[in-house]
């Protein structure tokens, strides 16, 4: 859609501070590479994150977020 991932770190940042937020990428390098981004800028800034939902989906073996439907027996 154009915009950079700062662009959307500031959109999340702008929409509520006062909630803690999960972040969903692919599991894979690049995924993993802007989940590190986000939730160092996130955190940086004061937003909780977080983790747990994420690190619960790569025990099982989710590779994608796509995999997630799935996981859940949708």
């Amino acid at each position: 859609s154009g915009k950079s991932v700062y662009s959307r770190i500031e959109q999340i940042m702008d929409s509520n501070k006062e909630n803690e937020f999960i972040i969903l990428t692919d599991f894979d390098t690049q995924g993993r590479k802007y989940h590190k981004i986000i939730v160092n800028e996130l955190r940086q800034n004061g937003i909780k994150v977080n983790a747990d939902l994420r690190k619960s989906f790569v025990r099982n073996g989710i590779s994608h977020v796509e995999g997630v439907a799935r996981f859940l027996g949708y």
